[in-house]
């Protein structure tokens, strides 16, 4: 268990430290649900699609930075010497899953809570069914992303 958290953290941390990807977390999809919502002036429209529109959103924001990320250790040999080290595979799965996992929840609260309260879409059902479908779908991106 240890080794995974310490995974995690490094990857959590690589992260942090790179203001393009911090912005790709934090800003691209709000600007993304931005023109999305601007763009469709039809109210009750936007709330019959807002629903995919975050799935969709998170599916590929997460594709797309644990993917930059997979390319980033690979171009510097991360993968290699953690492959290398005494450190099982589910390990090292296992604690990128959780690291990037992070970041997939965070843009889930972001784009969920940005799109009830600014972009003014009713919500329906219990958060705890959204973030757990998002959660799903976080680990089903990072789970494409690192084949």
């Amino acid at each position: 268990m240890y080794n995974i958290l310490t995974i995690a953290q490094r990857t959590i941390l690589q992260l942090v430290r790179d203001r393009r990807t911090l912005a790709l977390i934090l800003i691209v999809p709000l600007v993304i649900a931005s023109i999305f919502g601007v763009s469709i002036p039809d109210k009750t429209t936007l709330d019959l699609t807002l629903p995919a529109m975050l799935a969709t959103l998170i599916l590929f924001f997460g594709f797309l930075l644990s993917g930059i990320a997979f390319l980033r250790e690979r171009y510097q040999g991360t993968r290699e010497r953690l492959m290398a080290s005494p450190v099982s595979r589910i390990d090292i799965l296992v604690g990128y899953l959780l690291g990037f996992l992070l970041f997939a929840i965070v843009q889930t609260l972001i784009l969920f809570f940005y799109s009830v309260y600014v972009l003014n879409v009713p919500f329906h059902g219990d958060l705890w069914q959204i973030i757990l479908f998002q959660i799903l779908l976080g680990i089903l991106a990072v789970s494409l992303a690192g084949c």
